[in-house]
């Protein structure tokens, strides 16, 4: 449909005298036929386009025309004439400060760049895609090519810079979280930003920091849903339309700050600023929460919620690999699985063979040996808390069989989270209550289920 809308835009175009030159819908429709493979008509509308930009000196026009046959050569398997095309696309936006396609050009050399092995000219253009995002103020563009910055410095080596480019990313992510309007937009911010996460926590655990890596982990789950948790209806506390505004125009200005500054000391104490202007904007009516809104529970915190024959169970889903944290009440550890894509084939098969109402043991026997077999040999215990990701959602874990044939929950006792932080503040809530009796009494557990 869109290279039909384009053919009309240009069919109009040519017999209506006074039109004018077509430039958006030529760019447009070369775009589209290069997505369709129809390679060769995409060919002859650039070099249309080339040739009147050229002739006119339209430069920001041959920045698009360029980065679009740089496209069309990256899409035909020509790498070398797809970064002749960016680079020269990108020589002219700086020439004339045409930032945002500057930025596109960027990006795509960083990828071309980093394909051909060339790390230190991947990150040039990481950081120039980067710092091109933030003088735009594209925020919800930014974080996403912080992580690309972030895998290459990582790549190169510099797991330092990495690591402080991946809490840059975080950062601004949670500014995104601060201003939506409910748990539901708050998941899908997270979602889409599930990379810097996932990017993340795997290099903390390449550095065998766990602590930092469920840091990293459960400041994307943990803070949604304990959002949730703590909410009184909406969540919000009536107040006047100037105090609101002066609070939202505080929080505005944080934000931006938080954008423009690269001094890492400055970042965390313009982040703190936010948090404490959230609060003034959100202001939970549980008396028994009202001044731990954002402390978000520790690793230390939760191992101490563990009794000594329970293991908790953090799964998270990677496209390389996956893995799951391993927590008892004394240690951590980190077992490393297959990737997300070969773990998410499995559920499926399991969940198909479950609804033809046949025998399902052979494909939760497979399912078990890729996800639970090499986390039970870490550690064997009785009592299991499993905090699923992605396609393990859908898994009754209860229901899949080790190589004897018995089930998990012939063996086990299983439980579910959320997360590690929901976790932590549910058994949290009344510590001298013992555990059964506090699920039975908690309205909080409740809430937890609905999550």
């Amino acid at each position: 449909y869109t290279t039909l809308f384009r053919s009309r835009a240009l069919s109009i175009a040519r017999r209506t005298p006074g039109a004018g030159f077509p430039k958006i819908a030529i760019s447009g429709r070369a775009s589209a036929l290069t997505q369709l493979r129809r390679f060769s008509e995409a060919h002859q509308l650039i070099e249309l386009g080339l040739t009147y930009a050229r002739q006119h000196r339209y430069l920001g026009y041959q920045v698009d025309m360029l980065a679009a046959a740089g496209d069309l050569a990256r899409a035909e398997g020509n790498a070398q004439l797809a970064m002749s095309s960016y680079l020269q696309a990108a020589g002219l936006a700086r020439e004339i400060h045409f930032n945002r396609g500057l930025a596109e050009v960027d990006a795509q050399l960083a990828s071309l760049y980093e394909l051909a092995g060339n790390l230190f000219e991947a990150e040039k253009f990481a950081r120039e895609c980067v710092e091109t995002h933030r003088q735009l103020g594209e925020v919800y563009e930014l974080p996403h090519h912080l992580a690309i910055e972030a895998n290459l410095e990582a790549a190169s080596g510099d797991v330092t810079s990495a690591a402080r480019t991946f809490n840059t990313a975080e950062q601004i992510v949670g500014t995104m979280l601060v201003n939506s309007p409910s748990p539901s937009v708050k998941r899908a911010v997270v979602s889409a930003m599930s990379e810097i996460f996932v990017s993340h926590f795997e290099l903390s655990v390449r550095q065998r920091d766990l602590t930092r890596a469920y840091d990293v982990i459960e400041e994307a789950r943990g803070r949604v849903t304990a959002d949730r948790l703590w909410a009184e209806g909406d969540g919000r506390v009536p107040r006047k339309p100037a105090q609101i505004t002066a609070s939202e125009r505080k929080l505005a200005l944080l934000q931006l700050k938080l954008l423009d500054t690269t001094n890492e000391q400055d970042r965390e104490a313009l982040s703190d600023s936010i948090v404490d202007a959230e609060n003034e904007l959100s202001i939970p009516n549980h008396p028994e929460i009202e001044n731990a809104r954002w402390t978000r529970p520790k690793l230390s915190d939760l191992q101490r919620s563990l009794a000594g024959d329970e293991t908790l169970l953090e799964y998270v889903l990677g496209d390389d690999a996956s893995y799951c944290l391993v927590i008892s009440a004394t240690e951590t550890k980190s077992v490393r699985l297959a990737p997300k894509k070969a773990i998410k084939t499995l559920v499926d098969r399991f969940l198909q063979a479950i609804k033809k109402d046949g025998d399902a043991k052979s494909d939760g026997r497979m399912l078990y040996s890729t996800v639970l077999t090499p986390v039970l040999h870490v550690r064997n215990t009785s009592k299991v808390i499993v905090i699923p990701d992605g396609a393990l959602y859908q898994v009754p874990f209860a229901a899949l069989t080790d190589d004897s044939n018995k089930y998990l929950v012939e063996s086990h006792v299983i439980s579910y989270a959320p997360s590690g932080t929901v976790f932590t503040l549910l058994r949290s809530r009344m510590p001298n209550v013992p555990y059964r009796e506090k699920l039975a009494r908690n309205d909080w557990y409740a809430r937890s289920k609905q999550c």
